[in-house]
């Protein structure tokens, strides 16, 4: 009886004392999309079955998910296949990773209703048993202002973690919300995504409109031309050199420095100092100083300084139009 009794309390030290845990939340971010986030404890998901349901017959779709989740059972299935599953494939990206809700499948997205089924087998950048504990996913909503939850799929067992077992879920169901508002010239192109760092810059220094004309990377500050038609025209020239030289080796302020930081400069034309940031990124040190308008931003100018634009009869080059996000252009 005693040995019994002794064996009872090793198992149950042995136990753990709590069941993996994930929570979920949404923010509303005021321009169509939602971001859901989700944080785990104990032990990492690695795969997910959740419903989302929109109202007033609105429809979303997957806009992005962490990297960590790249297997999408359901994209594999083939009904009509023999096996019911296509190996080797079911790999994809958010864009198409809509699951029928009940049943093996996929969806076509957008949709009222779909399931977001996923799993992750990481790799040699994440392995399984280092696996991401926290991440986001991403939906899209048209129009603007709808509504929808987000709930466990009971067909995929709800979230599994890395050990095989079912997770304790905090937050569902959730209530998703898609508020109305203008995309920003860089969420218009999908650039806050692919270029997340740059982004993030953007936003800090003001959200300077002249980073989204077509020839800025190279040089052009104010987006516009000088010269005539008999002698052609250059979008590279003098304004823009003043207005580098306005900011340029100005440095970004620190504690115990009085530096004044680019945002506090404009050309002599009036045109904002970090319209001279052409290589969007900060040169320097922690220690000496940041300064966002530095020698590449010189040398990107130097490159196209002068350059005409095409003409008929001449074989001037012109400046590339090939900045991105490239679809804003300055008041006529």
């Amino acid at each position: 009886m005693k040995k019994a009794l002794i064996t009872l309390v090793v198992l149950a030290l042995a136990a753990p004392l709590y069941a993996s845990t994930i929570e979920f939340t949404a923010t509303d971010t005021a321009i169509g999309e939602c971001t859901i986030s989700y944080t785990c404890t104990d032990a990492a998901a690695v795969a997910m079955g959740l419903d989302v349901d929109m109202d007033a017959a609105a429809e979303a779709d997957i806009y992005q998910i962490d990297s960590f989740f790249d297997i999408f059972m359901d994209l594999a299935f083939d009904e009509e296949g023999g096996d019911g599953y296509d190996y080797g494939e079911g790999n994809g990206d958010a864009s198409n990773a809509g699951a029928d809700q009940d049943a093996a499948g996929q969806a076509t997205l957008p949709a009222e209703s779909f399931c977001i089924s996923m799993g992750g087998l990481g790799g040699e950048t994440e392995p399984l048993n280092d696996p991401c504990m926290a991440g986001q996913i991403v939906l899209q909503a048209a129009p603007n202002g709808a509504t929808g939850t987000l709930d466990l799929n009971a067909l995929r067992g709800g979230v599994i973690d890395e050990n095989g077992d079912t997770m304790t879920v905090i937050g569902l169901p959730l209530t998703l919300t898609f508020g109305g508002g203008e995309l920003d010239c860089y969420q218009e192109a999908g650039r806050d995504i692919t270029h997340p760092a740059e982004y993030a810059d953007w936003l800090a220094f003001g959200s300077p409109e002249c980073w989204c004309y077509v020839r800025q990377c190279h040089g052009d500050a104010d987006g516009t031309s000088t010269g005539t038609a008999f002698l052609g025209y250059q979008f590279v020239s003098v304004p823009d050199l003043d207005t580098l030289a306005a900011g340029y080796l100005v440095k970004e302020p620190k504690v115990g420095k009085t530096w004044p930081g680019i945002l506090s400069i404009t050309g002599p034309t009036g045109t904002p100092g970090i319209c001279a940031d052409f290589k969007r990124n900060a040169t320097g040190t922690a220690f000496l100083g940041y300064q966002r308008v530095s020698v590449p931003d010189l040398d990107e100018l130097a490159l196209y300084y002068l350059v005409k634009e095409p003409k008929v009869g001449k074989t001037w080059p012109g400046v590339p139009a090939d900045c991105l996000p490239g679809n804003r252009a300055p008041a006529p």
